[in-house]
């Protein structure tokens, strides 16, 4: 599944760690950049996971003017 948010497509992921999830956001602008994040935490349910993952994703994008602005 993937998500449109202000321009940019997210696509989470949820990966398999023994009895656990560990949650990943592939986040895509329009012009073809790509960045694939790993996310700290592990889940207990792939549910959980992909939930964080979309959450993490959206406030990526949110974050990404300003913290970029601050560090240059």
């Amino acid at each position: 599944m993937v998500f449109s948010y202000r321009d940019m497509m997210v696509t989470p992921a949820a990966v398999r760690h023994g009895d656990m999830f560990a949650a990943t956001a592939r986040i895509q602008d329009l012009d073809g950049t790509e960045r694939s994040v790993r996310l700290p935490g592990a889940f207990p349910n792939v549910e959980d996971a992909i939930r964080f993952a979309i959450a993490a994703g959206f406030e990526y994008i949110d974050c990404a003017p300003r913290c970029g602005a601050a560090s240059r």
